[in-house]
This record gives C-alpha cells, structure tokens and sequence, in this order.
C-alpha cells in the first residue's frame, strides 16, 4: 500500500572547473495505493488502481561542452611573426564552474477505471534552479565576447494531464485501438541575477557595447 524510494550519490565531472568538481545529488519518493484501501475497495468497483505520489529531490546536470572550463588559444596558420606562427585567445576558461542544482518538487495522482479502458495521470511540479549555467557576454575591448559561468536562479512551474482511452481492445485477435488527450502548462522565469551578470551589464552600459545580458 505504501511506496518510499530514497537515493544519494556523489558525482564528479571534469566537464565543470577544477574547484566545482563534485556535487552530492539526492531524491525521496512517496506513493500511496489508495485501490488498496477498504474505503476505496468497497465503494468503487470501477477503479482497478488509484495512486498518490509526491517526490522532492535535486538532481544535477552537466549536458554541457567538456571545454567549457578551460582557457583555449587558436593557431593562426595565417598569421606568422619573427618567432614564428602566431596564437589568439579562442575561449575564456571559468574554473569556478559548478553544476546547475534544481530543486525538484512533484505531486501526482494515477488513476485506471472501467476494466483499465480509460487511464488519467495528473502531475503538478515546481523546479528552482540555482547556478543556472549560461554564456556571459562581455565588451569586445576584452579580447573575448563571452564566457561560461553560473549567471542566476530560475524558476519552473506547471502541469501535465494525460487521459487515455481504450475504444478497442480485443487481445485475442491483437486489436487494440487508443485514443490520448494531453494537456500541459509550464511557465519559466529568471527569479535571481548572480554578481556577475549585474556587474557585466553594468561594463556593457558603461562602455556602450553589446546588448546588456538577459
């Protein structure tokens, strides 16, 4: 009747800088079968399966370029000097780059009726990122436009509906026929800039040069 899951890692990368190596990850799971319940099984026949779930946990990520930390230079195979071929500054590298941590919250229901031929799953969920990882842009009087780095907080929220229904489903002869509807809503928002960000725009309108971050 009752569902808990529980986990906890350490994971380290070198895609992130060498003083944001590790980051320790964790997520808990509820669930409840209220089909399981006298006072469900007795006064609904119809319902095959209803369950509760709710789960918090912040996993991170690192779906991001390896190189991303590192300051690289280019060859310049057209360009040479006295002392020989010529380099110039490809990337600006951020050793303080760390993992994006969101905090994930969801709460859910699933329900199955009428002998499993119609199903709903219903899921509410709020996401708080931190270390939200972006490309800083910077005045081209640096050498550079940009670099990597953990420029603020954002904020995910929303649903998700999905209704199943089965019009036809005869396993004997392998006819099944489906019809599912599906509804989402999901709202994003910047909710916290880092000092970084607010310092570069400041550079940005002080000197007149790129757009100002956003």
């Amino acid at each position: 009747r009752y569902l808990l899951d529980f986990s906890y890692r350490v994971n380290g990368s070198s895609v992130f800088g060498t003083n944001k190596h590790y980051i320790g990850t964790w997520a808990v799971g509820l669930g409840w079968n209220l089909h399981h319940e006298k006072f469900i099984a007795d006064h609904f026949d119809g319902i095959s399966m209803l369950k509760l779930r709710a789960s918090i946990g912040n996993p991170g990520n690192q779906n991001f370029s390896s190189s991303a930390t590192i300051t690289t230079f280019r060859y310049n195979f057209n360009s040479f000097n006295y002392f020989g071929m010529t380099t110039s500054l490809a990337q600006l590298g951020n050793p303080d780059l760390e993992w994006q941590k969101t905090m994930k919250y969801n709460a859910g229901i699933e329900v199955n009726m009428l002998n499993n031929r119609l199903s709903m799953i219903c899921d509410l969920y709020l996401e708080r990122t931190n270390g939200l990882m972006s490309s800083l842009e910077l005045p081209p009087s640096n050498g550079f436009s940009s670099y990597k780095a953990n420029i603020g907080k954002l904020e995910n929220k929303g649903f998700e509906l999905k209704v199943t229904g089965y019009l036809l489903r005869d396993t004997e002869r392998e006819l099944i026929w489906s019809v599912t509807g599906s509804l989402v809503r999901n709202k994003d928002k910047i909710i916290e800039l880092s000092e970084a960000m607010k310092e570069a725009n400041a550079t940005l309108l002080e000197t007149g040069g790129a757009t100002p971050n956003k």
